[in-house]
């Protein structure tokens, strides 16, 4: 397996994102590396009323760490474009000066972008996971994604992803 250094990344996403990333630290049979979320992707994840992916786990592994947001400002700003969740993951990321933010929504890359910060989104990460061999396939997983967690891929991109890891 080749060498692979895991950057801190601030997510706006189900525990699938955060998963692939530990499992990577696992793998490579190094201390895992904390991943950090802001307080409103928190909220969002844990919110009973609307449960989703990944609830449970942000509220049980130790190395998802929640983190407030120092600059409101920045925040409030954000939020004129943004959901509160993407506006505080983006904020996050730059405050703690990382490589990437984790996020798939469109208007949440073209910000990111903007800001001169790093994106990457699920496709990324499940095409980098294959690529590591982290996991045997890619289509399975995509599949679930759609059709158990609602998560939406045009399909171009769909069959472009599977083209990329080889399973067209």
């Amino acid at each position: 397996m080749c060498e692979y250094h895991v950057s801190l990344y601030v997510v706006k996403a189900e525990f699938l994102h955060l998963y692939l990333l530990e499992c990577k630290s696992r793998n490579k049979k190094v201390k895992p590396q904390h991943h950090s979320i802001p307080e409103a992707v928190y909220r969002e994840l844990t919110d009973p009323n609307f449960p989703v992916a990944g609830a449970i786990e942000v509220q049980t592994f130790i190395w998802i760490l929640t983190r407030p947001v120092q600059d409101r400002i920045l925040v409030e700003a954000l939020s004129n474009e943004l959901d509160i969740g993407e506006a505080e993951a983006i904020a996050l990321a730059l405050e703690m000066k990382v490589d990437q933010v984790l996020i798939d929504e469109r208007r949440g890359r073209m910000v990111a972008a903007r800001l001169n910060l790093g994106y990457t989104g699920i496709l990324g990460i499940l095409v980098e996971a294959k690529s590591q061999k982290l996991i045997f396939a890619v289509k399975p997983l995509l599949d679930a994604l759609i059709n158990q967690a609602g998560f939406w891929v045009a399909e171009p991109l769909y069959m472009r992803v599977l083209q990329l890891v080889d399973e067209n």
